[in-house]
């Protein structure tokens, strides 16, 4: 039976002895995590034809790395060199039949047949395709963006100021944990019980921590909406116009295989990671827009995870809830 994180194949070995320390030779491929790209569109072309000329087919290797990530879903985005660990050879054609005949043997190769397989082609087109961003939108947003961000800045050194005694010592980095937490903890003495430290020992400024501290001081509440600003335009209203391209597409790179729990992942940038707690955050969606003629639709599915559960338990109460609406 298939354990979690069980990397071990369950069918014989064969092929080529691969030894740790060995050199791998193989080039480098789109499916390798030192060959993940940063920005731009992806430029496959040359991929392939690497490992086209090594007698590798791009597809065959996609879909072998599929084909192990359901055998070990604790091994994200397998690369050509994660194949070669797992069947412990480095000739390719011998890896993947060691794989599908392992992911036979688990009973997986239904899932992979009719759920994972036709995703690949799917996935790729997303990727290659990209998305369209307002870039201008972006801007204006950022615009909007700093300006609460250094009035935010200017109220916390306001309420910090009456507890330091040197002259400007209040205009200190907010965002320097170390400068922060001096202002907070020494000189204006916020602490609560069960407070956590970092591994150096000083008092954590994370924001989970200042939580507890919120009703002690309006500074609190300043500082977590200073940071929100502060990490939505670094991580995406600044970012996102310079990755996008002359045609203002962004070419994320969504990901089949790189979660452990089997949800789609996305990299460069993350898409799924934009906040929607707060109007903050939502705003920043309105950046991706549809072509003329087209129209974005938001799709999911209705409390999917109650349905496994009702399904795997065989609850005839729950399931008799989700029949009937």
């Amino acid at each position: 039976p298939f354990i979690k994180g069980d990397t071990t194949p369950a069918l014989a070995d064969s092929g080529t002895p691969f030894h740790k320390g060995d050199k791998d030779t193989t080039p480098l491929n789109p499916f390798s995590k030192e060959g993940s790209r940063e920005e731009g569109k992806p430029s496959q072309a040359s991929l392939s034809d690497a490992l086209t000329a090594s007698g590798i087919s791009p597809q065959e290797l996609k879909e072998t790395s599929v084909a192990l990530w359901l055998i070990n879903s604790n091994l994200t985005n397998p690369a050509l060199e994660d194949i070669f660990a797992f069947a412990k050879t480095r000739e390719f054609n011998v890896a993947r039949a060691m794989i599908f005949a392992e992911l036979k043997a688990r009973h997986l190769t239904r899932v992979f047949d009719e759920i994972e397989k036709p995703l690949i082609s799917v996935v790729a087109e997303m990727n290659e395709k990209g998305v369209h961003i307002d870039v201008l939108f972006l801007h204006a947003l950022s615009g909007e963006y700093h300006k609460e961000l250094s009035l935010r800045e200017k109220a916390i050194w306001e309420m910090a100021a009456p507890y330091t005694k040197e002259a400007g010592a209040s205009e200190f980095n907010i965002n320097s944990p170390k400068q922060l937490g001096d202002i907070l903890f020494n000189k204006m003495g916020l602490k609560v019980a069960r407070q956590k430290k970092t591994a150096g020992g000083a008092l954590s400024t994370r924001e989970s921590e200042l939580e507890k501290l919120r009703e002690l001081h309006p500074i609190i509440g300043k500082i977590l909406e200073y940071r929100e600003f502060q990490k939505l335009l670094s991580t995406y209203i600044d970012t996102i116009p310079g990755m996008t391209s002359a045609k203002g597409r962004l070419y994320a790179e969504f990901l089949q295989t790189g979660t452990t729990t089997g949800r789609m992942g996305s990299q460069h940038p993350n898409l799924q990671n934009i906040p929607i707690q707060t109007e903050l955050g939502r705003r920043i969606r309105k950046a991706f827009v549809a072509e003329k003629g087209s129209r974005l639709l938001s799709i999911d599915y209705s409390q999917i995870e109650l349905r496994i559960a009702a399904i795997l338990s065989g609850d005839k109460k729950l399931i008799e809830i989700f029949k009937n609406g």
